[in-house]
């Protein structure tokens, strides 16, 4: 049986670019909290750190990212 595409919502995106957002920034302050304390930290914490922020105006649907109502 063929496999389905995923079928992703505005609010499922805006929820996946939030969460992505929160997690790329946490792991950037996990890598500072680390290299103060003399820590390493994990080679997978540093790829996530690396990326690219998306955008808050990418976590909320077209008309809320002009308006700035939710």
């Amino acid at each position: 049986m063929p496999e389905q595409p995923h079928k992703h919502t505005t609010k499922t995106k805006a929820q996946m670019f939030v969460t992505l957002r929160r997690e790329i920034l946490a792991a950037r302050l996990k890598i500072t909290l680390d290299e103060r304390q003399g820590r390493t930290t994990a080679p997978e914490l540093r790829d996530l750190a690396a990326m690219d922020v998306p955008p808050a105006s990418w976590a909320m649907p077209d008309h809320t990212a002009r308006t700035g109502e939710g």
